[in-house]
């Protein structure tokens, strides 16, 4: 049992607001790996992503999936129009990933929808 005196507790708020934002600058991180300070800011992100992890936080990224109303995610946007074709919204993107800390939700994420047709289903020329 680790001492009271190495453990600082912190508002959940807190914790979920730290969790948002380095998961923010892992995605800037990645996207920059071109950049010659990319490494060194990479590797701290990491690091850091990597112990809150250790203690219990999860991000979960659901880009590409078929959107359900029951997911635990607020739309901020729907982009193009349901038709015959465009039968499925998908999530088109992650604002915010959903946060859980020791597997319970922390913070709801957001994402941007868009209406597609499933990858399963022929169009009307036939081409799936």
């Amino acid at each position: 049992m680790p001492d009271d005196k190495n453990l600082i507790a912190l508002p959940r708020n807190a914790v979920a607001t730290l969790a948002l934002e380095i998961w923010r600058l892992w995605r800037i991180g990645e996207s920059c790996q071109s950049q010659p300070y990319a490494l060194p800011l990479r590797y701290s992100i990491k690091k850091t992503k990597q112990i809150l992890e250790a203690h219990g936080a999860s991000f979960v990224d659901l880009t590409d999936e078929t959107y359900d109303a029951g997911m635990a995610v607020d739309v901020i946007d729907t982009e193009g129009e349901k038709t015959d074709e465009q039968k499925t919204l998908m999530i088109k993107e992650m604002i915010a990933p959903i946060i859980l800390f020791n597997k319970e939700l922390l913070s709801h994420g957001q994402v941007i929808l868009q209406w597609k047709t499933k990858s399963n289903e022929p169009t009307q020329d036939g081409v799936q």
